[in-house]
């Protein structure tokens, strides 16, 4: 038998655009430009800029109607804020896509040269064991020697010298 859901009921009505930029203003926020920000909501979302506004406003006292604290906060501030959060977020994820292929990367070149084979990740034995042989040449001799390695190792001192030269190019 399939439980029921409880639904919470929700008595607060949609807001129009322009009741939105009504409301904010209500709660204290200066808004140079009502038709600019009725844009900016409109794309953005008056709920999605909340999360900006949250730190300005007295969200305690249930009766303040989360009026704004400081008198001077401008809508532009909020927008501001807004914006250097989505750019900081995309420079965050685009080092951390720098470091996914690095480490991926590494894996590949690792377990391709020490198996000698391309298709390494289809090898069971691979994934079952925390040693692994690499074969290495070394560079006096010109030999290839077989080396016995724990794999967790290998991959760490890759991993860590790949970072250590990506930080060179910040």
């Amino acid at each position: 038998m399939e439980k029921e859901i409880e639904r919470k009921e929700y008595s607060k009505k949609p807001l129009s655009i322009k009741q939105q930029v009504a409301k904010l203003k209500s709660r204290g926020l200066i808004i140079d430009d009502e038709s600019l920000a009725e844009g900016y909501l409109s794309n953005i979302s008056y709920y999605r800029l909340r999360a900006y506004t949250f730190p300005f406003q007295n969200n305690v006292d249930k009766d303040a109607d989360h009026k704004f604290i400081r008198k001077s906060i401008r809508f532009k501030d909020i927008i501001d804020l807004y914006c250097f959060d989505r750019r900081l977020r995309c420079l965050i994820f685009n080092a951390l896509e720098k470091i996914e292929v690095a480490i991926r990367t590494k894996i590949i070149q690792i377990y391709s040269e020490s198996t000698d084979d391309s298709h390494w990740y289809e090898d069971e034995a691979l994934f079952n064991d925390d040693i692994c042989y690499l074969r290495k040449r070394n560079e006096e001799t010109g030999l290839i020697e077989t080396i016995k390695e724990y794999k967790y190792n290998i991959l760490e001192e890759e991993i860590l010298r790949e970072v250590d030269r990506s930080n060179e190019d910040l």
